[in-house]
């Protein structure tokens, strides 16, 4: 660094003090000080305006004098709304360290204007000691803590700490001195207002806190002092005027029962949040996932017809065979996903099935019981759907391999569909179902799905679902190795005698190990004789049931 530095700073510093007192803040006031901006620009890394300010703050601090806002417009005998113009400029110094806020023991109304400004004692010591500019810690260390500050100017519009101009402006001045960081960068090649951009951040700010959608109002109510604004900007968005929405960053939710309009992050916006590294609360289905590693291994026991149909599609799951097929099945334009639909008779164990294909090619579930998607308010549940399969889609962002996605108990939505003439419930299940056929149409992933009523099965989903294996209740042969494996300790022909007297399932019979296994620790002793009475209470019904005995130990 050249010797004289602390010279030129010094006095580039004390000509811009000089000519600034009274200047007004007029254009040509700033263009005759360029030249001294420039020297102190350059050795700040900021712009000439923003050297200008540090110039004066500087200067001021340095002759004992007062530097707040009001201060300021003093000084520069200027209109304070021309001051106001200029406060990004002044927040960005801030946001770069370069000058610190310190709160005022005169505080007017409760506004930013009792902050005073002074310059960090690291600057001002490198300066007066002819040295480069110190490596300054910055108050940001991370792109949450913008999001957090842009979150926070929003809650002090709300209390009306500061009014909406200065909010936009210190929103400004946040993302210029912020814009090192990519999600930032990303956001400024929307070319959004300001008005916009804070919209946007704040939405990304409370869907990273957990909000899947925020109340249209409350948003508005936080930027607006207004209420023709805030009418305006609501109008715009309902509209699909606004750019946000036709940007496909912003979507709206409508109003229905006990629910006003809201606003969300599109897929596409949430998709861009993953890709940047922040992945959302309400889209982080980690916990929601079921791992490979917490199922328990299960001997699954089926019919020669229905071992082939799930070895096939075990084997086809493998993650090698599977990205080979999906490759070869893109080159010849045929669909990429992996769409299969157990059914049959309850007990059959074809969600235990799912279970342990996962397992075996250890993958993830992502479980959704269709039964609980029916919602009672008009249109929440189409929308349901399609957030399954949204949020499904998310999910593969992070994901090593191939999730499973179960759609279990689909027998509501699978069935037959009704006449629209019916009532509103009719209309509702018909138009999930289209939406339903609409996403299996489109899907890539891997999807799994359960269903007890075959014989309500609408045709339309054939075609949509790339295997349907029927999972048969267990015949005589099946029943008896299934009694075997749950009550080792029967022999094989009374596993034999109760295979054929009781026509079970496998899950009834899960049902009475259980309870031999319960009886067993209560009473420290072979549930024998027990085994029948727990049979006759399975199935309700003791009529001409013969007495099987078992031998004792």
């Amino acid at each position: 660094m050249e010797l004289n530095i602390k010279s030129k700073l010094l006095n580039a510093i004390g000509q811009i003090y000089e000519q600034s007192k009274g200047c007004g803040l007029t254009d040509g006031c700033l263009e005759e000080m360029k030249p001294n901006e420039d020297i102190i620009a350059e050795y700040l890394q900021v712009s000439p305006v923003q050297a200008f300010f540090f110039a004066n703050i500087f200067a001021l601090n340095y002759n004992g004098d007062r530097a707040n806002l009001e201060d300021l417009t003093d000084f520069f005998s200027c209109n304070p709304m021309r001051l106001l113009e200029f406060s990004h400029e002044i927040e960005s110094l801030v946001e770069k360290n370069y000058i610190k806020k310190v709160n005022s023991r005169l505080k007017k109304m409760g506004t930013p204007n009792s902050h005073l400004l002074s310059v960090n004692d690291k600057i001002v010591y490198a300066i007066l000691n002819n040295q480069s500019l110190p490596h300054l810690k910055p108050q940001i260390d991370s792109v949450i803590d913008v999001l957090e500050r842009i979150y926070e100017l929003g809650v002090k519009r709300m209390e009306q700490e500061i009014n909406t101009m200065q909010l936009f402006s210190h929103t400004r001045g946040l993302l210029e001195a912020n814009s090192h960081f990519k999600l930032i960068r990303r956001v400024s090649s929307f070319h959004l207002s300001i008005e916009h951009n804070f919209l946007f951040l704040y939405l990304i700010w409370k869907t990273l806190s957990g909000r899947e959608s925020v109340d249209m109002e409350t948003a508005l109510d936080g930027m607006f002092e207004e209420p023709a604004d805030r009418i305006k900007e609501m109008q715009s968005l309902i509209n699909g005027d606004h750019d946000l929405v036709k940007q496909n960053l912003v979507e709206i939710e409508e109003a229905s029962f006990l629910k006003d309009t809201s606003l969300k992050l599109t897929e596409y916006a949430s998709t861009m949040l993953q890709k940047e590294g922040l992945t959302t609360l309400s889209y982080n289905q980690q916990k929601e996932a079921i791992k490979p590693e917490r199922l328990a291994q299960k001997k699954m026991f089926y019919n020669q017809k229905e071992q082939e149909r799930i070895d096939l599609i075990q084997n086809l799951l493998d993650e090698d065979r599977l990205n080979e097929v999906q490759v070869k099945l893109k080159e010849k334009e045929l669909p990429k996903g992996f769409t299969v639909l157990l059914h049959g008779e309850p007990g059959t164990g074809k969600t235990e099935t799912v279970y342990q294909i996962a397992k075996t090619t250890q993958r993830e579930i992502i479980k959704v019981d269709l039964s609980s998607f029916r919602s009672k308010w008009f249109g929440e549940s189409e929308k349901n759907i399609r957030n399954i399969f949204s949020k499904y889609r998310r999910y593969l962002l992070t994901s090593e391999r191939l999730p499973i996605l179960l759609l279990n108990e689909a027998d509501g939505i699978i069935s037959r569909r009704k006449e629209v003439s019916d009532s509103n419930t009719a209309q509702t299940e018909n138009l999930m179902q289209n939406i339903l056929l609409e996403e299996l149409e489109n899907f890539e992933g891997i999807l799994l799905a359960t269903s007890n009523l075959i014989r309500n099965f609408d045709r339309a989903f054939e075609r949509r679902f790339l295997f349907k294996v029927e999972l048969q209740k267990p015949g005589l042969p099946v029943r008896a190795k299934i009694w075997k494996a749950k009550l080792p300790l029967l022999t094989f022909p009374e596993c034999e005698k109760l295979a054929k007297q009781f026509d079970f399932s496998g899950g009834q019979i899960d049902n009475i190990a259980s309870k031999c296994l319960m009886y067993e620790i209560i009473h420290n002793t072979r549930c024998n004789d027990s085994v029948m009475e727990f049979c006759r209470e399975e199935t309700l019904n003791d009529t001409g049931r013969e007495k099987i005995g078992f031998n004792k130990n």
